[in-house]
């Protein structure tokens, strides 16, 4: 019984974090909604397939254009289709292996998975492209307690607790 309840207070706590982690990442959202406002406005309006559309028609015209192929990941992400969403991040990295947004993205779709070694390293990734990113040290703390590295969960958390306490 305790174990259903472990488990179920972890699933929660994945679930806070990723939508800490999604309302957080505002520079994606930025670059999304400076490019396609039009698809942002109808995502927010919960019409996926008409925002899709705008990112269909970028990726017509340039079929490496990494922010529409980023644009439909998180679209399909918000919709809960997370085998699209990763086949979308997948060709994002063949692009550019260090792409900060898709890289947390995918680690986000690992923690879903309990996969916690594919989202270490994603999460590692995005730490060298941008160690100040404050976020990504929650995941951390969280993939490393699910690995049984507590000592790193509690580095993580003060890395975290640093970059917090030093923007304010």
């Amino acid at each position: 019984m305790s174990l259903i309840k472990i488990k179920f207070s972890l699933g929660v706590c994945i679930l806070l974090l990723i939508s800490f982690n999604a309302k957080s990442d505002q520079k994606a959202f930025e670059l999304l909604k400076d490019r396609f406002p039009v698809a942002i406005d109808n995502i927010y309006k919960g019409r996926y397939a008409i925002a899709e559309r705008d990112y269909y028609m970028a990726l017509i015209n340039n079929d490496n254009d990494v922010l529409a192929m980023y644009g439909l990941a998180d679209s399909s992400y918000k919709q809960n289709n997370l085998v699209e969403a990763r086949r979308w991040l997948d060709k994002i990295l063949v692009i550019d292996t260090m792409h900060e947004y898709a890289r947390m993205l995918r680690g986000q779709l690992h923690l879903l998975e309990g996969q916690w070694q594919s989202a270490l390293e994603d999460f590692l990734i995005v730490v060298n492209v941008n160690n100040t990113r404050k976020d990504v040290y929650i995941d951390l703390e969280v993939v490393y307690t699910n690995l049984g590295d507590s000592e790193m969960a509690k580095e993580s958390l003060e890395m975290f607790n640093k970059l917090n306490t030093t923007e304010k």
